[in-house]
């Protein structure tokens, strides 16, 4: 029961970042926009490397390759974005939005504490 508990969690915390993904894809242009609106520079290249980003730890959540690689850079990644977008805590809105992303960095680090599960690619290759 442990494993497919973790694995629907490591599915539901790899469709926020794949779905995030494929929409900075369809809407880059704003995307771009916004983030420089928040001061950011090189904003093609920083959108192409948080695509990359979000679709690498994405997928490794999902198949359960490589993972605590995958959460580790989906952590750092919550982490930057939080504090370049989300730096206005007296904000309602803004800090529910960080506290929202807080909670996600918690799931990804329960993730990296318990490992896959049997359900996976690293679980596969750790029973042999």
């Amino acid at each position: 029961m442990n494993s497919i508990a973790i694995l629907v969690a490591r599915i539901l915390l790899a469709l926020l970042f794949l779905v995030s993904a494929v929409r900075q894809t369809i809407y880059r242009r704003g995307v771009e926009q916004e983030m420089a609106a928040h001061g950011m520079i090189y904003t093609p290249f920083l959108l192409g490397c948080a695509i990359l980003i979000e679709v690498t730890g994405g997928l490794s959540l999902i198949l359960g390759y490589a993972t605590l690689w995958g959460v580790l850079e989906l952590i750092a990644f919550t982490l930057a974005s939080t504090f370049i977008y989300y730096r206005r805590l007296l904000d309602r809105d803004q800090l529910n939005h960080a506290l929202k992303n807080l909670a996600i960095i918690g799931g990804l680090l329960m993730i990296a504490a318990v490992g896959p599960g049997t359900f996976g690619i690293d679980g596969a290759m750790a029973a042999r």
